[in-house]
């Protein structure tokens, strides 16, 4: 597949976030090193540039722009407002993602990465009940934090948690090959042992 230029990530978009958009070849070159790419070496990375560029806003966040036209993320359940959009640390890690799986020859890291993660957002999110106040008004509630909130914190999460699990499944399909590749054969006791000592003997003689 060929790679992508900044002129069709500047182009391409979805519905929802007009001005962010509407950027610049200038722009869309910070916004990729913004990413930790570098745009001339890591040319075959510029792709997770573009899903990042438009990736849609997680629940609850909403897109604004101050008096002098600079787009700005508000989130309505926490407050919080941010010049950067609220997925791109998320894209962040599909970059280091892809270096990773290129430098160890495939995606089993990241596979087991991903696993341990759906199981502790799974153990996370079993605290969350749902309940219903006095007056009908449905809220959540953690049984272990004794938090409560109006809007389901599943939701933002989960929309993480996919977006990642998508943008492993692209990433196989650009690197189709890697994709293949059996995990290694876990090494026996006795080598972890001889591995062991060999590096007690390094730390020893060094």
């Amino acid at each position: 597949s060929g790679t992508t230029g900044f002129g069709s990530i500047a182009s391409a978009g979805t519905t929802g976030m007009p001005k962010r958009k509407q950027a610049s070849v200038v722009e869309m070159l910070e916004y990729v090193k913004s990413l930790n790419i570098d745009p001339i070496r890591e040319a075959d990375m510029l792709w997770i540039a573009e899903e990042a560029f438009n990736a849609p806003l997680p629940p609850g966040w909403t897109e604004h722009q101050d008096e002098q036209c600079r787009v700005y993320f508000h989130n309505s359940s926490t407050g919080e407002s941010t010049w950067k959009h609220p997925m791109d640390d998320l894209f962040r890690e599909i970059v280091d993602y892809q270096r990773r799986v290129v430098e160890v020859g495939g995606f089993w890291q990241i596979e087991d990465e991903i696993a341990e993660q759906e199981e502790n957002i799974r153990k996370d999110l079993a605290d969350w009940m749902e309940l219903f106040s006095e007056d009908g008004e449905k809220f959540f509630y953690n049984k272990h934090t004794e938090e409560s909130r109006f809007d389901d914190p599943r939701m933002a999460v989960y929309h993480v948690l996919y977006a990642r699990i998508k943008m492993v499944a692209r990433m196989k399909e650009r690197f189709p090959i890697l994709a293949r590749q059996p995990r290694p054969e876990e090494p026996t006791e006795a080598e972890k042992e001889l591995r062991r000592r060999r590096e007690e003997d390094r730390e020893h003689y060094m």
